[in-house]
């Protein structure tokens, strides 16, 4: 996923194998967790964090997820059976 390469890319410390022992993780730290892993994408409230974090706007990352999500849908397309629908003119 585009945006888990550039988050990933943009860090400037290496990423720990394990959390330390007694800290906790609150609900932003596991969103992003997750959106480096390639277990969820990036939502609203997500690409607010992201922009303010990395001084971009939220339409940049919701723009890069989208895009992700539509490459994804193109290539499971090609396993789709769908009847092609057209409507007819009045006349």
């Amino acid at each position: 996923m585009e945006t888990r390469i550039i988050l990933l890319a943009s860090r400037q410390e290496p990423v720990p194998l394990e959390k330390p022992q007694g800290r906790r993780t609150g609900p932003a730290l596991q969103a992003g967790s997750s959106i480096l892993n390639g277990r969820s994408g990036v939502t609203a409230e997500m690409a607010l964090r992201l922009s303010k974090a990395f001084g971009s706007t939220p339409e940049h990352w919701l723009q890069m997820q989208l895009a992700y999500d539509l490459w994804q849908a193109r290539h499971r397309a090609k396993k789709l059976h769908v009847k092609q629908f057209f409507a007819t003119a009045p006349g």
